[in-house]
């Protein structure tokens, strides 16, 4: 069975197939790798500059957000 996990956060290094963001938890900043299969969905905060309605795929578009950026990331787990 898979939950689904919210996590907001920066976006680390990306690649092709896999993106990095580091997020709060208690008093620490966790470091996780995400497949782009395991994402639900994904969005840029709305702090963050606009959003365009041209349609990519998700590692096209995650490659073309500048590391640092705040991101929120819904992810299945398992």
């Amino acid at each position: 069975m898979r939950n689904n996990e919210e996590l907001r956060g920066r976006l680390g290094p990306a690649t092709e197939q896999e993106f990095q963001i580091q997020y709060p938890q208690k008093d620490k900043i966790l470091d996780r790798q995400v497949m782009y299969e395991q994402v639900k969905s994904f969005k840029k905060s709305r702090a963050s500059a606009p959003q365009t309605s041209e349609k990519k795929t998700l590692p096209e578009s995650v490659l073309e957000i500048p590391a640092g950026t705040v991101v929120e990331v819904r992810v299945f787990s398992r």
